[in-house]
C-alpha cells in the first residue's frame, strides 16, 4: 500500500471509532454528529482541493429531520457555515463503508456527506458538484479500505445514482472525468493481479523402459498409466492372424485413437511427437485387440498383447 494512502487509512480508522460512538448517541438526543468527518481533508488535499475547509456533520432523527429538512425528498443539505445536515440514516450507512461494506446505499450515504462537504468548499452547480462527490466517494473508499477495486465499485454507484437524480445534478460520464480532471481529482490504477504459482513439474526418470502391462486371451486389452518424460510407447503383440489392433492414448491435453493391423509375433513402436501433451504430463494408454468378423470364425487360440514405454 502506499504510504500516502496507509497514513490517510490509518487517521480514518480513528474517524470511524468516533463517528460510531457519536452517531450511537442519537438514542439520547435529536441530533448528532461525527466528530471524525474533518479527517477526510486529507483525502480532498491529495486530490486538488488544497486549500480544503473544515467540515462538520450534524445527523437528525426522523422527527427532527423533518422539522429541519427543506423538503420531505431531501437527503442532506448545506446553508452556509461550517456545517453540513444530512439524516441519521444517511451517517449510518455512510460509516459502514469504513468496515469495508460498499454496497448501493452506503457508497450513495458517503457521496452525499462528500456531495455538501463540496458545496462547503465554494463549489455552487449542482452538477459539478455531484460528479465530484463521486469521485471523492472513490478516494474516501479507497482510503479506508486500500482497496481500488472497491473504491471504482463505489464510485460507479454514485455514478449511478446521480443519473437518476433532477436535470441539474446529472453530467455524462466524459463530462464528468473532465471536471474531475480539471480540479486536480486522481484517477484510479487497477490493481495489478498476483502472478500465478508456478509449480516446476518433477524431472523426468532416467532412460528406462517400463512394463506397463500385459494380458492374454481372445480379446486382450491392455491398459495403464504412463510415467512422467516417456517419448515412445512399445506394442508387443502374438496372435495367430491378422488383428486389428486399437490403440487409444489420452494426455492432458489430447486424445488419439488409431487401428493397427497385426499378425504373427512382432512388436513396433510408436513415437511420440515433442508437442504430445502426455509427454509433460503422462498419460494413459488403453491397447485393445479387435479381430475383424472374418478372421475371428479362424482363430481358436489365444492371443499376447505387452504394452511398454519407453523414455530414452
Amino acid at each position: 500500500m502506499p504510504s500516502r494512502v496507509r497514513l490517510t487509512a490509518v487517521i480514518l480508522l480513528v474517524f470511524a471509532a468516533s463517528t460510531v460512538t457519536a452517531v450511537d448517541a442519537s438514542a439520547r438526543t435529536a441530533s448528532t454528529t461525527l466528530p471524525g468527518f474533518t479527517q477526510v481533508g486529507a483525502v480532498f488535499r491529495q486530490n486538488g482541493f488544497e486549500t480544503y475547509r473544515a467540515t462538520y456533520v450534524r445527523c437528525y432523527a426522523p422527527a427532527e429531520w423533518r422539522r429541519v429538512a427543506p423538503s420531505p425528498l431531501t437527503v442532506g443539505f448545506y446553508r452556509g457555515g461550517s456545517w453540513i445536515h444530512v439524516r441519521e440514516a444517511t451517517c449510518l450507512n455512510a460509516v459502514k463503508v469504513l468496515k469495508g461494506q460498499v454496497n448501493y446505499t452506503n457508497a450513495v450515504a458517503i457521496s452525499t456527506l462528500l456531495h455538501e462537504t463540496i458545496h462547503r468548499q465554494g463549489v455552487r452547480s449542482e452538477g459539478i458538484t455531484e460528479c465530484l462527490a463521486s469521485w471523492m466517494t472513490g478516494h474516501v473508499v479507497l482510503a479506508w479500505t486500500a482497496s481500488v477495486t472497491k473504491a471504482i465499485r463505489a464510485l460507479g454507484y454514485s455514478r449511478r445514482f446521480a443519473g437518476r437524480l433532477e436535470r441539474q445534478y446529472r453530467t455524462t460520464d466524459d463530462e464528468c472525468v473532465r471536471i474531475a480532471s480539471t480540479y486536480g481529482i486522481g484517477n484510479f490504477e487497477e490493481e495489478e493481479p498476483e502472478p500465478p504459482t508456478y509449480t516446476p513439474p518433477s524431472p523426468p526418470p532416467p532412460p528406462a523402459e517400463y512394463l506397463v502391462g500385459h494380458n492374454v486371451g481372445t480379446f486382450p486389452t491392455v491398459s495403464g498409466t504412463a510415467p512422467y518424460g516417456h517419448r515412445t510407447v512399445r506394442i508387443w503383440y502374438s496372435t495367430v492372424g491378422p488383428y486389428d489392433l486399437r490403440i487409444l492414448m489420452s494426455g492432458s491435453g489430447g486424445r488419439t485413437d488409431d487401428t493397427y493391423r497385426v499378425q504373427g509375433v512382432g512388436q513396433f513402436d510408436l513415437p511420440l511427437q515433442a508437442g504430445y501433451p502426455a509427454i509433460r504430463s503422462g498419460g494413459a494408454v488403453v491397447v485393445g485387440a479387435i479381430p475383424d468378423a472374418y478372421w475371428s470364425f479362424n482363430n481358436p487360440g489365444q492371443s499376447k498383447i505387452e504394452l511398454r514405454v519407453i523414455t530414452r
